[in-house]
């Protein structure tokens, strides 16, 4: 899972634990609230990798994620473009036949 404008991350550790995933890509670009989102990190059995960028610039995950995830960041951007390619970049295909969705 990747969520890009994670915050402090906690709707993302919801939804993480939730639907049993195992690793978390959060993207920010504050990084008081990255910090603070590694500190409460090492509370959890969830693998968080913490990202300090802009997710209007490129981003190359160590691997495909089955879940992207951005609430309340995109309207503070204009970068609709870069944030649509970076989804459509990092998001493990659903398999033969099959197309992904984007949902806003």
């Amino acid at each position: 899972m990747a969520d890009l404008g994670c915050g402090y991350g906690i709707l993302t550790f919801i939804i993480a634990e939730f639907i049993g995933i195992k690793r978390i890509y959060a993207i920010d670009i504050n990084k008081d609230r990255l910090e603070f989102l590694k500190n409460v990190a090492h509370r959890s059995s969830i693998d968080v990798i913490t990202l300090h960028q802009d997710f209007c610039e490129l981003i190359n995950l160590p691997e495909k994620v089955h879940l992207i995830t951005s609430f309340g960041s995109l309207e503070h951007t204009i970068c609709w473009d870069e944030v649509i390619d970076n989804i459509k970049n990092n998001l493990a295909r659903a398999g033969r036949g099959h197309r992904c969705t984007l949902r806003f």
